[in-house]
């Protein structure tokens, strides 16, 4: 017997498919896409991300978080400012750049074969399965993902249906581990995740990081995405960590973005933006 979608469902449903409409993709689920992106500026995009990946590791990875994340510092601004650069043509090559509102900076993430020591009880730990909206985007935001490099075989991220009776308090604010009962009630999907393809789901999609035994590393992209429009708008996006479509346009040729923080100093994401 098929539930009945509910408002819920359908608004998430109506919100997201005014966006991927725009450009070409797989449908995976219903509120989850792939898009194959243009591969003459994923290889360029691939090797500003590799490039970043091993400037910091030419630090010894002092700019890595238990959870994963290489964030930016002083050392590496080159190389990020390329990142961003290419990521903002990627999305205007999917015919997404009058959409946007703004662009959130992108989260570079190396996942190790295990689970760092560090984040074993640590309740935002990409292992759990979770929304990002419970950790406080709004909903006029997509969440994409892209794998770069490694193991994404045995190393990735595993995505969720949600059921169609889904209510709105789907999208409270809550903890990984607050949010267990919901994900019970989800169907984990078996889905490919594959190295050139970018993977776009809404907002309140529940999804997690997988990996199976003898898994290796693996270098992966994840970034909210803020579009227009929305029958109830909300930018509460961090605004410390956004760039305004607009903006974007000239990164690069007027300015550039600078991190202030050096490697070994775990704590400032903010950036500086610097004129040319």
């Amino acid at each position: 017997m098929t539930t009945i979608k509910s408002d819920f469902i359908k608004s998430r449903e109506e919100f997201f498919n005014k966006i991927v409409e725009k450009f070409p993709h797989d449908k995976l689920s219903n509120l989850i896409v792939s898009h194959k992106i243009d591969e003459t500026i994923f290889e360029k995009f691939s090797i500003e991300v590799k490039n970043f990946y091993h400037l910091s590791k030419k630090f010894n990875f002092q700019n890595m978080t238990p959870n994963g994340r290489l964030v930016p510092k002083k050392e590496t601004d080159s190389a990020y400012n390329n990142i961003l650069i290419y990521y903002r043509e990627i999305l205007h090559s999917m015919g997404l750049s009058n959409e946007i509102s703004h662009y959130i900076i992108p989260v570079i993430r190396y996942k190790g074969e295990n689970l760092n020591t560090l984040a074993l009880n640590s309740p935002t730990r990409t292992e759990l399965a979770h929304s990002d909206y419970w950790g406080g985007w709004g909903e006029n935001t997509l969440l994409i993902n892209i794998p770069i490099s490694g193991d994404t075989k045995n190393n990735k991220v595993v995505y969720y249906d949600l059921p169609n009776d889904a209510g709105v308090d789907f999208m409270e604010r809550r903890s990984s581990h607050e949010g267990e009962k919901y994900v019970n009630r989800c169907k984990k999907l078996q889905l490919d995740y594959e190295v050139g393809n970018m993977y776009i789901c809404d907002i309140s999609v529940i999804h997690g990081t997988s990996r199976a035994v003898n898994s290796k590393g693996r270098l992966s992209i994840d970034i909210p995405v803020a579009f227009k429009y929305h029958k109830t708008l909300q930018n509460n996006f961090l605004t410390s960590g956004a760039i305004s479509a607009q903006e974007i346009q000239s990164l690069g040729k007027d300015f550039k973005l600078s991190w202030p923080s050096k490697m070994g100093q775990i704590n400032g994401y903010e950036f500086h933006k610097i004129t040319k």
